[in-house]
């Protein structure tokens, strides 16, 4: 009898979880399929520790291909399987419109609380920035560019005594240096603090996006198909809540976001990197504020007086992009502005 009320209560458990998981709500969120955006490792951190559960979602986040702003074209599309996605935020300042289908949650900021540096290795016997001259440099995104371009200026030197190479995925870029295959490397966060903290490196040049770009330049950014959003009002609310929980966890535990990178290389395409618990933790010690804003907020670096308005930044940020060349064109950014009035 006994055995039986066991298995009695086992069915009755086990068809009250399935019917939990049945009424959960499935969302695909997309993510860039190789670069190093934090909004990616804190979408994968709160699948991996069960935040979009624990609210309600039923989350399966999908690597896309984001070198032309193919993400940003797939979430300004309702039903192309991008309904929330994290992409770079130059998608949306340059070329094609996107702004007035898309409803942004999210960005981060360089240059507000952290920022990110130049690196050699230490056998290198690089000491200064002319010592670059002929070799080659990792860079990321156009902000890359600009601030190693005025790095070089301030040098007496041009982009044109430097080799450049961008596409080379962050979990190398340790092992190029170690090899001499590259002379040195910005990279993003969470790789630059592992990388850091392995003392294999040092800094030629600290926190170069706010002293050689901009006060604070904008990185990545998190959005939603307005007309989903507009339609699943509950599934934004719940993503709002899981996003929310998983950055105060990661300002708590940052050493988590380098193990993020580690664990998730392959869902990335990445390149193993063996990160061990020492190495994360150390590199906890390296991580800068890493909390990401809404557009109507303002943002205020822990190191100066002056502060700005997230959009104000996006504008800022766009004219340099265009000026620079990055840009043929600027995207129409008076979509979101209404957002801003919004909260004001």
């Amino acid at each position: 009898m006994k055995v039986l009320r066991g298995i009695a209560l086992l069915l009755i458990l086990t068809g009250a979880g399935a019917q939990a998981q049945a009424g959960m709500q499935k969302l695909q969120v997309c993510v860039p399929d190789w670069r190093e955006e934090l909004l990616t490792f804190d979408i994968l951190l709160a699948r991996d520790r069960g935040f979009f559960k624990d609210a309600g979602l039923d989350v399966s986040v999908v690597a896309k291909e984001d070198h032309r702003g193919d993400i940003a074209g797939l979430l300004s599309r309702e039903g192309s399987g991008c309904s929330v996605a994290a992409t770079s935020v130059e998608s949306m300042l340059i070329g094609e419109t996107f702004t007035a289908s898309i409803k942004p949650l999210y960005f981060y900021l360089y240059g507000a609380d952290y920022d990110t540096n130049l690196i050699v290795s230490k056998k290198s016997g690089i000491k200064s920035v002319r010592d670059l001259k002929g070799k080659t440099v990792r860079l990321g995104q156009p902000a890359t560019h600009i601030a190693m371009q005025n790095i070089l200026k301030e040098a007496g030197m041009k982009m044109s005594d430097i080799k450049v190479a961008t596409m080379l995925p962050s979990t190398e870029v340790l092992d190029k240096l170690e090899s001499g295959e590259i002379a040195a490397a910005i990279t993003y966060y969470p790789s630059m603090p592992a990388m850091l903290a392995s003392g294999k490196v040092d800094v030629l040049k600290k926190d170069v996006l706010s002293h050689y770009v901009m006060a604070f330049v904008p990185h990545s950014f998190i959005g939603i198909n307005e007309e989903f959003a507009k339609k699943n009002p509950e599934v934004l609310a719940k993503f709002k809540i899981a996003m929310d929980r998983v950055n105060d966890y990661a300002n708590k535990h940052p050493a988590e976001l380098v193990r993020t990178l580690a664990r998730n290389y392959n869902h990335l395409g990445l390149k193993p990197w063996a990160v061990n618990d020492t190495l994360a933790e150390k590199s906890a010690d390296l991580f800068g504020d890493l909390r990401f804003h809404g557009i109507s907020d303002r943002v205020q670096a822990t190191d100066r007086a002056s502060s700005t308005a997230v959009f104000d930044s996006l504008i800022a940020y766009q004219g340099l992009l265009f000026d620079q060349g990055y840009a043929m064109a600027k995207a129409d950014l008076s979509p979101w502005k209404q957002y801003l009035l919004a909260k004001q």
